[in-house]
């Protein structure tokens, strides 16, 4: 974890829902959430098993765990997912401490997009 991700995500599961949408696989990434006291059901993890776009996967979430898009913030570090769930409606966050570049942040601009630092994550949720 980044550090104080530990305390965010701890926070979040005491008043809101966690999914995890991630590059990783979904079993690795529950062990990591058990390892640190975070409680998450394993079908709020979307991992790599599902092979499907951002989209997609929100669309699917929506009306599996009857969600509204008003209710979801989604926060990554990837500028085309952030855009391309924006353009369904969600409100999406760039994630600067992870893994993006400046054209990343550049396009975030163009793009009106919040670039979102570690220590104002709590504030968004």
């Amino acid at each position: 974890f980044y550090k104080g991700i530990k305390n965010i995500l701890s926070k979040i599961q005491d008043n809101k829902t966690l999914f995890i949408i991630t590059a990783k696989d979904t079993n690795s990434v529950f062990d990591l959430m058990k390892e640190n006291n975070i409680d998450i059901q394993h079908s709020h993890i979307y991992g790599r098993e599902k092979n499907l776009d951002k989209r997609h996967l929100f669309k699917q979430m929506i009306k599996y765990h009857g969600m509204s898009k008003k209710d979801i913030v989604f926060v990554d570090d990837n500028i085309s997912n952030v855009i391309d769930v924006i353009e369904i409606g969600i409100v999406s966050y760039l994630a600067t401490w992870g893994y993006n570049s400046t054209f990343d942040k550049i396009e975030a601009k163009n793009n009106n997009i919040v670039p979102l630092k570690l220590c104002d994550l709590q504030s968004i949720l």
